[in-house]
This record gives structure tokens, C-alpha cells and sequence, in this order.
């Protein structure tokens, strides 16, 4: 948790990390998307991201089809517990 947060942002960065690590747990085994998950939740955009990964658009839209449907499979009913 980043320092001198407020509680309110405090507990938002908290569920935030907490969704990245469940989201990155359930790509178990695909290590590209698993790099964009991380790449994602950083500070990057657009081709920045698209370069910090290493894909083109089409490999980055390949990724996050990917990545949508491992998770529908994988977590049916969204982030919810």
C-alpha cells in the first residue's frame, strides 16, 4: 500500500491489488497474459503498454480475448466472492 493514503484511497489500492492478484492467479499457465495483467495495472497506455508487453495491436487484442474468456471460464460470477 502506498504511503500517505487517505483510508478510503487506502482500501481501493487494497481491492485493487487484491482484483490484479486473483485475475493473475486465475491466468495460471499463461505467462503473456499474465505479463499484461501486471503491464495493465502499471502506469503505461496504449502503445507504451502495447510495447512493454511486446505485441502489436492485433497480438495486444489477441491477449485480452484471451484473458476474457479464461476468466469467464474461471470466474463465472465476476470478481465477487
Amino acid at each position: 500500500m502506498s504511503d500517505g493514503l487517505d483510508p478510503e484511497a487506502a482500501l481501493i489500492e487494497i481491492q485493487s491489488e487484491d482484483a490484479i492478484k486473483i485475475i493473475y492467479d486465475a491466468l495460471e499457465g499463461d505467462e503473456e497474459a499474465q505479463l499484461a495483467v501486471i503491464a495493465i495495472s502499471g502506469q503505461n497506455k496504449g502503445k507504451a503498454l502495447r510495447d512493454e508487453i511486446g505485441v502489436d495491436q492485433a497480438g495486444y487484442d489477441y491477449i485480452m480475448k484471451r484473458i476474457r474468456r479464461i476468466l469467464a471460464e474461471k470466474l463465472p460470477n465476476g470478481l465477487r466472492s
